[in-house]
């Protein structure tokens, strides 16, 4: 099954649009092992689209300068925009608890807590 996704923002390899809308220049990650990647599948509730991802793209934008983020996008499918991926990447092993502390983590996820139909996974 493939899915047409819409990314609204990336921090990947060659010239992208940044979380800013900017256009910028990736030189490529790390190859350290200790590199964790976390999928976040978000479905939202119909109507709460555009909120969900104002408020995923304010903080996508903070977490992107987190030392121990080394990516964060926000994607949303083409095809059901109330479907949503998060990629987050992060530099080691502490990095997510360390994020999930950050007071723009705790804004997005209470902000965002009734608009998912379902507990994102």
């Amino acid at each position: 099954m493939s899915m047409m996704l819409r990314q609204l923002s990336s921090i990947g390899k060659g010239t992208v649009s940044n979380c800013c809308g900017n256009k910028v220049l990736w030189r490529g990650m790390s190859t350290k092992a200790d590199y964790i990647c976390v999928h976040v599948f978000v479905s939202c509730k119909p109507g709460t689209e555009e909120a969900f991802r104002t408020a995923s793209l304010a903080n996508a934008r903070v977490s992107a300068k987190e030392p121990g983020i080394a990516r964060f996008d926000v994607v949303q499918e083409k095809d059901d925009p109330s479907k949503f991926l998060l990629v987050e990447v992060y530099k080691n092993k502490d990095a997510p608890a360390e994020h999930k502390k950050t007071e723009h983590y705790n804004t997005w996820r209470e902000s965002v807590a009734d608009m998912m139909s379902e507990p994102r996974r």
